[in-house]
This record gives structure tokens, sequence and C-alpha cells, in this order.
């Protein structure tokens, strides 16, 4: 009969450390842990240069060299912590949202003396150059809401139904935005970290057999790209893949498998 302690069934547990080199490193910075991984495999492969011999006009293949080997793992993840939104957009952290409160303030003017509006577009609120968001209230001088203009207060956009020829001053009144707030939203600059390179640690989790630690790979340098980012729709969670390939230290595993 088969030995049912020895079936797994679980989950899986990713930490990692960006841009050290040494599992000492990592475990003195610490590492960052990727929540909520709903699926995790081993990925392997592995190239060969054949040779073959030939005895008398047949060639027969006698010696397979591996003069490649990688190994790693691809994850499957449904929470988008902060972590994730950097690998998702290969990108690196940049000056988050942040916003001072203002009172029935001018914006900056719509020059629609120069380009008639378009009752097709939305054009953004922006008080020197910089969006305004989180807008209370909107009021156009000589306008009437929802008869000239529509608005969409959280994200500070405004469609002129009828069209305009003159420019236009959008006076707003807009919350503020600490790092305290509920509208409080993180910068990031896409593509400007396309492989991330550090310290990895998976941990297997076998929920067969009280949730006993079935597999701690540990200390392997590894790189971090995105796989694949599954839709975004209305009738399921979303969620995201990433391979992780271990690069030029394998680390150790430590398996409970007799």
């Amino acid at each position: 009969m088969s030995d049912t302690n020895k079936t797994f069934i679980g989950q899986a547990e990713f930490y990692f450390c960006p841009t050290v080199t040494t599992k000492a490193a990592a475990d003195l910075a610490g590492y960052r842990r990727y929540r909520d991984v709903s699926a995790s495999k081993i990925t392997n492969s592995a190239k060969f240069v054949e040779h073959y011999s030939t005895t008398r006009g047949i060639r027969v293949k006698d010696q397979n060299y591996v003069s490649e080997a990688l190994i790693g793992y691809e994850f499957t993840l449904d929470e988008f912590n902060r972590e994730a939104m950097r690998t998702i957009f290969m990108g690196s952290d940049t000056t988050n949202l942040l916003q001072t409160t203002e009172s029935t303030a001018n914006g900056d003017s719509l020059a629609f003396n120069v380009t008639p509006s378009d009752p097709t577009r939305w054009y953004q609120i922006c008080k020197s150059g910089v969006p305004i968001v989180e807008c209370t209230v909107v009021t156009v001088a000589t306008l009437t809401e929802n008869v000239d203009f529509e608005l969409d207060l959280r994200l500070g956009l405004i469609r002129f139904i009828t069209t305009q020829s003159a420019a236009r001053v959008p006076v707003y009144t807009c919350a503020t935005i600490t790092s305290a707030s509920a509208t409080y939203m993180y910068g990031i600059t896409p593509l400007t970290n396309v492989m991330q390179a550090g310290m990895g640690r998976v941990v297997w989790w076998n929920d067969n057999n009280a949730n006993k630690k079935q597999l701690d790979h540990t200390g392997f340098s590894c790189q971090l790209s995105l796989n694949a980012m599954g839709s975004v729709s209305s009738d399921k969670f979303a969620d995201y893949s990433i391979n992780c390939v271990i690069t030029s230290l394998p680390g150790v595993v430590y398996t409970s498998v007799v």
C-alpha cells in the first residue's frame, strides 16, 4: 500500500531579498515575503551536446554531454501588494501620490480658445501641471454641471458636454492625501528593473500531514521576472505568475521526504 504520509497537497511561501549576493547579507537585511502563493512548481531544463560514433556507416549515439542546466521555480500569486506591483511592472520606487487640501482654488486654464473642447474627451484638472484628484467640488464660471459639463471627482476629470471655444478655468476643492490616507498611493516607474537579482528562500508546507514543512530551499541566488499577468475582471480574482531562476549559488534543499 502507498504511504499517505508521503503524499503532498499544500502551499508554498517565497521570500526574496533584492540586490544582495550572499545568504548572510540577506539574513541581515531581511526578506520580502510574497504572500498568497496559490500555486508553485519547480522548473528545470538542460541542454545537451550529443556525440555519435560511426562504425561502417552506422551512426550510434554513445554520449550526451550536459552543456547547460537550469533550475528554478514558478509562482502564481493573487495578492497585489507593493512588492507584487514592482515585479509586475518591472519597476522601481518613485515619488508617491501626495496632495494638500485646497478650497475653491483655480486650476490650470484649459485653452479651448486655441483648440475647442471635444465632447468625447475627458480633461485632467491640474494645478501648475500637477494632476488634482479626489475632488469634492468643481465649478466652472458661467457653466452648469450636468448641462454644460460632467465630472469624475475621484480622478479629477472633466468632460464638456457642450463645445467650448473660450478658455475655461476649473475651480476646485480637493482633499488632503498623506501616507495615512485611504487614498494614498505608491509610485512605481515601470521598466527600470526588468530583472530583479538577489537571494531567495522557498518553503513548502504539507497540508496533508499536520502542516508539516515538506521542503525548505534556502541560500540560493536568483533572478525574478514576470511570467504572465491574468486578466482583471469582475467575476474572478486576478492573479499573476513570476519566474524565479536560480543562478550561481544553488543553496541547500532540506526535505522531510525519506
